[in-house]
């Protein structure tokens, strides 16, 4: 009898609640910012790489700066080589349009180790569901900053892809307890698995995919003009971009080049298709 397919969904986007400040590194944000009102605050966009298991609360995330994007071979030799929940290479990878026209090489790649590349359907919504999730993640991933410290030459979101990954690894033995009935039975029998490891590593000798406004389109419905100011929590020291008048927080941080164009587009698309 043919067993099912191994399925993952991929994924990248500009992350809704993680932002990189030039003082006080990563810092999360309680409602979603536009990247404009972002950058009143000196806040940079940071992008969030994303595998999760099709149908299970089982992901792994990376992130990246915006202007220093990584390739997608890059993230799944990582993914698929350390992050042991998703149990090695798939038999089917999953994206959506927009990634599947922004990195046109990823299907042969892919195909040369055994996997097919398929896009989203019309009416899919497992596919935008796993995105949200992880998108909704960031805001509980603790920074852990009393377990380890901090590389000397590694950034803020290479510091935030290493706790994502010591989080994945938690979860994996916690997982089959914090669920019940038939999900529960699903994520188990996904853990006996056996790992199918990456026979051979994905080419990353260049950047394999294209930014562009697709990345960030969730900010489209966000309110502009929002009062918001920072506040660090305790006791993990996370700094925090709260909504609401500043009263306990510390002080807003507003952009100090007053003579900016309000109007400039924060983010220059000209990678754009």
């Amino acid at each position: 009898m043919q067993s099912n397919p191994r399925i993952h969904h991929l994924y990248v986007s500009v992350a809704k609640y993680l932002f990189i400040h030039p003082e006080y590194g990563m810092v999360k944000i309680q409602d979603p910012i536009s990247l404009l009102e972002a950058k009143k605050h000196r806040l940079s966009p940071v992008l969030l790489y994303g595998l999760t298991v099709a149908t299970l609360p089982i992901r792994i995330v990376m992130f990246a700066p915006m202007d220093k994007p990584i390739a997608i071979k890059s993230f799944l030799n990582t993914a698929w080589q350390e992050a042991e929940g998703l149990k090695g290479v798939p038999d089917v990878v999953i994206v959506n349009k927009h990634l599947n026209d922004a990195c046109p090489s990823l299907a042969e790649s892919l195909s040369s180790i055994g996997v097919e590349l398929q896009t989203t359907l019309p009416r899919d919504k497992s596919h935008p569901a796993s995105l949200r999730s992880s998108q909704d993640y960031v805001k509980y991933l603790d920074d852990m900053r009393g377990e380890f410290s901090l590389e000397p030459d590694e950034s803020p979101c290479e510091r935030f892809s290493t706790v994502a990954l010591c989080d994945h690894d938690i979860s994996m033995q916690l997982l089959p307890e914090r669920e019940s009935g038939q999900k529960a039975v699903d994520i188990n029998l996904w853990l006996q698995l056996p790992i199918k490891p990456l026979s051979t590593e994905l080419s990353e000798d260049c950047l394999d995919w294209q930014t562009g406004s697709w990345l960030h389109s969730w900010e489209n419905n966000i309110p502009p003009g929002m009062p918001r100011y920072f506040y660090q929590s305790e006791p993990n020291e996370e700094h925090w971009l709260m909504t609401g008048s500043n009263e306990d927080g510390e002080d807003d941080d507003e952009d100090e080049d007053e003579d900016e164009d309000e109007d400039e587009c924060y983010y220059d698309d000209r990678n754009e298709k």
